[in-house]
C-alpha cells in the first residue's frame, strides 16, 4: 500500500529537491533526483530526471526518464520515455485539458494518481513507474497554472 506521505516527499523532491535517498513509497526503497527541466528550443519544456532503486550490498538499478511538455490548447505530455535496466520504456502520449489542469490541479493530480496505481505490480519497475508518470503530471499541472 502507497505511503501517500512518503509519495508526496518523493515527487517533491523529484520537482523542486533536494534529493532524497532511501525512502519506500510503497513495497520499495528508492534514491530520487531533482529533475531536470528546461525550455525546449520550439516549444514547451523538457524534462529528464533519474531514479535508482536502493540497495545495500550492490549499486541500485537506475531509471531514466525523459519527456516534453506541451502547453498549447491543450497541455500534452509527449511519450514518456523511461530506461530501465538499460532497455527504453516508451508510454503512450497523453493529453490533458489545460483548462482543467489549471483550475482543478487537486482533482487532476487524483486523476493521474488513480491511473498511475494500476502499474503498482510489486515490482520495483513498476513503481518506479508509477512515481514517474505522477511527476511529469505535477510538472504538467505547474506548466498549466503558469500559462
Amino acid at each position: 500500500m502507497v505511503d501517500k506521505a512518503k509519495f508526496e516527499e518523493a515527487v517533491s523532491a523529484a520537482i523542486e529537491g533536494p534529493d532524497v535517498e532511501r525512502i519506500k513509497v510503497d513495497r520499495h526503497e528508492m534514491n530520487v533526483r531533482r529533475a531536470a527541466v528546461a525550455p525546449d528550443r520550439i516549444e514547451g519544456r523538457t524534462v529528464k530526471g533519474q531514479l535508482s532503486r536502493h540497495l545495500a550490498f550492490r549499486d541500485g538499478d537506475q531509471v531514466y526518464y525523459e519527456c516534453k511538455i506541451v502547453a498549447g490548447r491543450h497541455l500534452t505530455i509527449e511519450q514518456v520515455k523511461m530506461r530501465i535496466d538499460g532497455a527504453w520504456t516508451v508510454r503512450p502520449r497523453t493529453a490533458f485539458d489545460t483548462v482543467e489542469l489549471a483550475n482543478r490541479p487537486d482533482a487532476a493530480a487524483q486523476a493521474m494518481y488513480d491511473e498511475a496505481s494500476q502499474l503498482l505490480d510489486g515490482s520495483w519497475q513498476g513503481e518506479a513507474q508509477f512515481l514517474i508518470l505522477n511527476i511529469v503530471g505535477r510538472l504538467a499541472i505547474r506548466e498549466a497554472q503558469n500559462r
